[in-house]
């Protein structure tokens, strides 16, 4: 087994439900062995401080703060960011809005306004009419707008350099700041061939995540101004989380994927690519298959079979998927892990669920 590959990995099935069950690689389990054997004057909490400055650098953004998952990140983005009982737009689809509980309302006082979702970014259209609606009938600013880069329920599709400049235009006209979800903007950024930090530069703030395109066992990063990742920093308090003990030993793991795996979501990205061609190819009258863009491929089950049922059947078959509604939507994702194994085992279970 080499350096990058995981320890107790399954060859029994191949894991297509998510990107955030990579398991660490030998590399980040002898650096966390380091770790705990050094010495350092700063304890654990030293690794935390150099992860947190590696990803500032990598951001170009002044300063950054270690987190538990990008879903706190963005929490503590948005109460950092607008006030209570400002308005934050979202597109209506995005993981801001239907999986982190309406937490931005409940916790951080702040008013979920979904929109209409043009590519990947909320419709330009339709945020002019809101920001001009609410300012003729007096209601309260639109303080922050949120883009999620890549995409999940879009299926991974990337807002692009001009998605993002176009964003931040209207955001300056409407005096608001604008916050990326980038828990997988490394695949974003691989899909379009551009440093992070480009696709960071027209927001105030990015939460991006370790733990998926990159494989580190657990953590998120959120990057921002110095005065708006301090007032984050206090904030964590209120979410339980303003002391991870030995946070530090995660943070090594997180260190190691973030120097060593950057090349991990291009490869996944493009496995993606490869196994949707092929699906289509092979089955293109029993499943609809988006092309994707990133890691992420999304079908609809053209067969008698609900999603569940057929997720079940390829369960049978050792291949792991996430149905994405009660009818016929199913999800893959490539990850680190599925890419061990030979893709070909995929087709073949599709084929047998199928009744090829």
């Amino acid at each position: 087994m080499s350096s990058g590959q995981s320890r107790g990995r399954s060859d029994r099935f191949i894991d297509l439900r998510s990107d955030t069950y990579n398991l660490p690689t030998q590399a980040m389990l002898a650096r966390l062995g380091s770790a705990v054997e050094g010495s350092r004057i700063g304890g654990a909490e030293e690794h935390t401080l150099e992860l947190e400055r590696a990803v500032s650098a990598l951001t170009s953004k002044e300063a950054a703060l270690f987190l538990p998952t990008c879903s706190a990140a963005n929490l503590l983005a948005l109460m950092a960011l607008a006030n209570p009982a400002e308005n934050v737009v979202v597109d209506a689809d995005s993981h801001i809005r239907w999986l982190e509980a309406n937490s931005a309302s409940v916790t951080g006082g702040v008013q979920l306004v979904p929109v209409p979702r043009a590519g990947s970014v909320v419709d330009p259209v339709a945020l002019v009419d809101f920001a001009e609606r609410s300012s003729h009938f007096g209601l309260p600013p639109l303080g922050l707008i949120c883009v999620e880069n890549s995409h999940n329920n879009a299926g991974g599709t990337v807002a692009t350099r001009s998605d993002m400049k176009r964003v931040s235009s209207m955001a300056r006209k409407y005096g608001a700041r604008v916050h990326i979800d980038g828990a997988r903007i490394f695949n974003a950024a691989a899909r379009l061939d551009a440093e992070v930090s480009e696709l960071c530069a027209p927001a105030t703030t990015v939460a991006l995540s370790l733990n998926k395109s990159l494989g580190a066992p657990y953590g998120a990063v959120l990057a921002g101004p110095g005065d708006v990742i301090a007032k984050a920093r206090n904030l964590r308090g209120q979410l339980g989380i303003a002391s991870i003990h030995q946070e530090g030993l995660f943070a090594t793991m997180a260190l190691e994927a973030l120097e060593t795996n950057m090349e991990d979501p291009r490869l996944d990205n493009h496995e993606a690519e490869k196994l949707a061609r092929s699906l289509t190819r092979h089955f293109a009258s029993e499943l609809a298959v988006q092309t994707p863009q990133t890691n992420i491929i999304l079908f609809d089950v053209l067969a008698d079979l609900t999603a569940a049922e057929f997720s079940r059947e390829l369960e049978t078959r050792g291949v792991l998927a996430k149905p994405r509604s009660v009818t016929r939507s199913v999800r893959l994702v490539l990850n680190r892990g599925s890419r061990q194994h030979d893709l070909a085992r995929v087709t073949e279970a599709f084929a047998g669920v199928l009744g090829r």
